[in-house]
């Protein structure tokens, strides 16, 4: 993980979706996906952040932006 800080809401939050796919990756191999509570929850809560990014419009530019916004 980047130690550096996201200059912006966007930024960071693509800096949280990378994570998750980081983890899924690196535990894919590991885990018995289809079963696994642990991959469900990680999964879950990668479509969680998803929905609420999307939601929030926190991908959005100019004044649709959430840094705009806030």
């Amino acid at each position: 993980m980047s130690k550096s800080s996201p200059n912006s809401l966007a930024e960071g939050g693509r800096m949280v979706s990378a994570q998750f796919v980081d983890i899924g990756v690196a535990n894919m191999k590991q885990l018995d996906t289809e079963s696994d509570p642990f991959w469900k929850a990680i999964f879950n809560e990668q479509q969680r952040f998803g929905l609420w990014a999307r939601n929030l419009g926190l991908y959005h530019r100019g004044h649709n932006s959430l840094d705009y916004r806030l």
